[in-house]
Order: structure tokens, then sequence, then C-alpha cells
């Protein structure tokens, strides 16, 4: 019977050439996709886009436009030099919570920006929804500096947020996670990812209609089911104290420096508002902007609402088509 010989046991110097072999890894992997970042993910790219175009788009215009999806894709500052003479960039971008607009706003001003008007949405839905959201994966490391980062932090009292910042700015694996995910299985399937020529393709719509994004209209979208015939139901919607702060420091923010502000709130498929009604949340927005109007003399509150436009200049329920850009 043979005797065993027991293993030689690694030495300190293989044990640390393993791990320098192992980070090197890690940081080849990490450079490789921060170098290319057009492949993750496009809300981040609207975000990033909108972030980087600040500088040496916003002197000499007459009209800056801030908020979501909503106005990126409903106010056309092309259309508005046509019909007014007036010169217009769009910095609205996809799911933009107040934070962001408040961020956007101030840099542009610190960049020379003096617009004799800022147009403005502030959607009900992502109004509720904080900074730390759960629901949305928000894209602050596209956007904010350090000092924003610390300063959002502060506000919100959250560590959390900070430390989650600074993570994905760090780590782009950690941030492009879902999007690395979606094209390793696209590999394995054999199938082409285009999220990169989708993305280059917002780039170019964005670069050619100054900020602002242009839809054609679906042509399979129809309006959704009708409200039922019934009384309104009370709703249960409040905002966000964090996005309520911010708000009023765009407003006060604007006041400063002598900038009138139009909250505009665009239109949605006639069904789609009749549903909003019916469940009661849109009464309550409602008086949380009033109660907003009273306290800023420099806001004017321009409601499309119930302008009655048809689903054929939509897109889906809450996102104008080109046609419907160009009418608002």
């Amino acid at each position: 019977m043979s005797e065993l010989t027991p293993g030689r046991a690694r030495s300190p110097s293989h044990i640390c050439r393993g791990l320098l072999g192992a980070l090197a890894l890690i940081a080849l992997v990490e450079f490789s996709i921060a170098r290319d970042p057009i492949h993750l993910g496009n809300l981040a790219a609207s975000w990033r886009f909108k972030s980087e175009h600040t500088r040496g788009r916003v002197r000499g215009r007459d009209i800056l436009c801030f908020g979501d999806s909503a106005l990126q894709f409903g106010v056309l500052p092309r259309v508005i030099e046509e019909r007014a003479g007036l010169r217009a960039y769009n910095f609205a971008i996809h799911s933009g919570p107040a934070p962001a607009s408040y961020f956007l706003f101030r840099r542009a001003l610190r960049e020379g920006a003096r617009p004799s008007v800022v147009v403005a949405d502030f959607s009900r839905i992502i109004l509720g929804d904080g900074p730390a959201s759960r629901v949305r994966t928000y894209p602050w490391h596209e956007l904010l500096n350090f000092r924003e980062t610390s300063e959002l932090a502060w506000t919100t009292r959250d560590a959390d947020v900070f430390a989650s910042i600074a993570l994905r700015r760090v780590l782009p694996s950690f941030r492009g996670r879902f999007e690395v995910r979606a094209r390793i299985r696209d590999a394995l399937d054999g199938r082409l990812n285009h999220s990169r020529w989708a993305i280059l393709g917002h780039q170019r719509n964005w670069s050619r209609n100054l900020g602002a994004q242009v839809n054609l209209r679906k042509a399979n979208f129809q309006d959704g089911p009708a409200p039922p015939a019934a009384p309104p139901r009370l709703g249960s919607w409040r905002c966000d104290p964090v996005n309520a702060l911010y708000l009023e420091k765009f407003l006060d923010l604007a006041a400063r420096h002598g900038i009138a502000v139009v909250w505009l709130l665009p239109p949605h498929t006639p069904n789609a508002q009749g549903l909003e009604e019916f469940h009661g949340e849109d009464a309550i927005y409602t008086g949380f902007i009033r109660a907003i109007r009273t306290r800023h003399d420099n806001l004017v509150v321009l409601d499309g609402r119930h302008s009655g436009y048809s689903p054929d200049l939509f897109i889906d329920d809450v996102h104008l088509a080109a046609r419907g850009a160009i009418a608002l």
C-alpha cells in the first residue's frame, strides 16, 4: 500500500501573482465595456447625451426645455424656430425626474444660458417616484458629477443613493449588467444584438432635432380601453418629498434669473386621460399643481390634457408622434 504524499502548499508569491492576474482580467473587462458605453441601455444613453451636450448648446437660446420623454417627444425646437423665430433646445430625458431637470438647468445657466422662457414637464407618475426608486433604475451616474451626487445624497438623507451612484460610476459591468447579460444570451443563441444600432439611431435623431426625438406613428397603435361609466374613485397619489423639493428649487432658480417657466401638461389619448380621471389620481395632481402655481409668480401652466388629439397622433397612450408634436 503506497503512502499518500501531502500536496505542496502554495507560496505567498503564487497567491499574489494569481490575485494580480485576476484583478488585471477584471480591469480588462471593465475597460472594454467602459470604452464603448453605447452598448449599455437606451435610457442611460438619453441621460448621457444630454449631460454631454449642455456645453456649447445653451448660449443664444430663447427657450430651453427640461423634463421627461413626453416633452422630449412632444416639443420640437425646429418647429418653434420655424413658426415663432425663437431658438430653442430640448434637454428633456427619458424618465426625467425633477432633480435631473434641476441639475441640467443649473448647469446650463452656469454655461452661459440666458433663456427668456423655460418649458418643463413634471409627470405625475415620475413625481411619485423618488431618486432611490426601486421601480425605475435611474442612471444618475450618467448625469451627475461627484459634487452633484453628494448634493442629491445629502438631500435624500440616504447613503445608499451615494453608494449606488458611485458603484455604477466605477464598475461599468455593474451599471450595465442587464444589457451585458442580454448580449451574452443573444451571442449564445446566435442572435444579433441590435441595441447598438438603435442607440446610434436615437443619438442621430437627438442631434438633428436639437435634443428632441421625432417619432413616426406606429401603424398598429390603438387607444386603450375606455374608462368605466361610473363615478370617479378616490385617488391616493402623493408627490415624493425629494421630488417636491427639487421642483421648488427649479422654479426658484428660474425666478432668481428672471426666467418665466411654462409647465406643460402634455396631451394623452382620450381613453388614457379618461382613465386617469376615473381613478382619481388626476384630480389630486391638479390640486398639487394649483398649490405650486399660487407660490410662484413666474409660473404659467399650459394644460394640454383635454386638447382632444386623436389616437393617430400618438405612438402610445402618452407620447406624441411627429404629427402630434407639430400640432402641439
